[in-house]
């Protein structure tokens, strides 16, 4: 094999792994994106129990390496398949820290949208969808781009479980 072969299959390979650590990435951030927008709505209404709860949850994930849950989804729970337990463990993950980046973004918009939503008559639910999260959006943008960051390197320990992505290759 002369060396024009050997970059055509390394080529191969980088673009194989390439598309596996796209599509393990899109679904994670897509999925974690709505449970963390719907957990941290959830927060911000400060129900006690749930509250604490959901406080509990991101302390305890936000605390463990993320290799430990990769290791705790693959080998202790009852899933075979790696991908799936890999795309587990990276929405576990990340859904905990976007449900604290929603949390923030939402306490970040004034008292006064609130308070003239509520003049308004609208429901909380209308409230966090028409005149909070539209605003949330440009606040929270910066640290879930960052989110994303971190979510494709994680993508990296997904190979320790048999994942086949682009550090795999």
């Amino acid at each position: 094999m002369d060396f024009a072969q050997h970059i055509s299959v390394l080529r191969l390979l980088i673009t194989h792994g390439l598309v596996e650590t796209l599509k393990m990435v899109s679904m994670a951030l897509g999925i974690s994106l709505v449970i963390g927008i719907i957990l941290g709505s959830i927060r911000s209404l400060r129900i006690l129990i749930i509250d604490q709860l959901l406080a509990g949850y991101a302390v305890i994930v936000r605390g463990t390496p993320f290799l430990v849950l990769i290791f705790i989804t693959y080998y202790i729970l009852p899933i075979q398949q790696a991908y799936v337990a890999a795309l587990i463990a990276l929405v576990f993950c990340h859904s905990a820290y976007l449900m604290e980046i929603t949390k923030g973004g939402i306490f970040s918009v004034s008292k006064g949208q609130w308070e003239a939503a509520r003049s308004l008559s609208m429901t909380t639910v209308q409230i966090l969808r028409f005149v909070i999260l539209p605003q949330v959006v440009l606040v929270v943008l910066p640290a879930t781009v960052g989110q994303l960051i971190v979510l494709i390197k994680d993508t990296a320990l997904a190979s320790v479980i048999g994942v086949v992505e682009i550090t795999r290759m």
